[in-house]
């Protein structure tokens, strides 16, 4: 049987204040009331905190996915002209230097918005 197959049902009396508190939290993350409790099963505790931390830590892998994409293409260019001709052109130089001030603008754009989520 597969990890994955959800065929137990729990049955389980809680206050209305627990209901509540239960219910707002789902609105919040926008999960169901048994994704929450599968949640704190799995993990030990539950709080939106914690959770929307994890969705920023995937929304911070994307944003600095493509700058640091971009540095390696920048890295492996400046390799191939350095072993095909010996040296690299000034020109060369001066176009990967606008080019990695450029990506370092988006890095820190990218720390301004990581820095504002964490904040709120």
């Amino acid at each position: 049987m597969s990890k994955n197959v959800k065929d137990k049902v729990l049955s389980a009396r809680i206050t209305y204040q627990q209901y509540d508190k239960l219910s707002k939290i789902a609105l919040e993350l926008d999960m169901s009331r048994s994704e929450i409790i599968s949640y704190l099963i799995d993990n030990g505790t539950v709080n939106s905190e914690s959770i929307k931390k994890k969705e920023l830590d995937s929304a911070i892998i994307t944003y600095f996915a493509r700058p640091f994409n971009n540095i390696n293409q920048i890295a492996k260019r400046l390799n191939i002209a350095y072993k095909t001709s010996g040296n690299i052109a000034l020109e060369v130089i001066l176009r990967t230097q606008e080019e990695l001030y450029k990506i370092q603008s988006v890095l820190t754009e990218i720390l301004s918005l990581i820095r504002s989520s964490y904040d709120s």
